[in-house]
């Protein structure tokens, strides 16, 4: 009996079978997920990784809006020596507003 005809959004193993994708459950430990019940993948096996709950991510906090920053920044500039540059740099900062 002949084989269906392969579609071109499947994917399939080495004897032509459908691939039939499988989840795993495993536990992270540094950058290295150690998958449960003694699983193994092939090295090199691309995977998504999806946690069960919700996980803490640190985001760098930013306290000062634009606005705050490029205040600062000419609090700080207008200690500073005039040169050639630094009149650009606050030509620059005003175009900013």
């Amino acid at each position: 009996m002949p084989r269906p005809a392969k579609k071109a959004n499947k994917k399939y193993d080495e004897n032509g079978e459908e691939a039939v994708p499988m989840t795993y459950k495993g536990i992270a430990r540094g950058n290295v997920i150690e998958l449960e019940g003694g699983a193994t993948l092939p090295e090199g096996t691309r995977v998504d990784i999806i946690p069960e709950q919700p996980v803490m991510v640190n985001v760098p906090w930013h306290p000062l809006t634009l606005k705050e920053w490029l205040r600062e920044a000419r609090e700080i500039r207008a200690q500073l020596p005039r040169t050639g540059d630094s009149v650009e740099i606050l030509q620059q900062l005003r175009v900013c507003d």
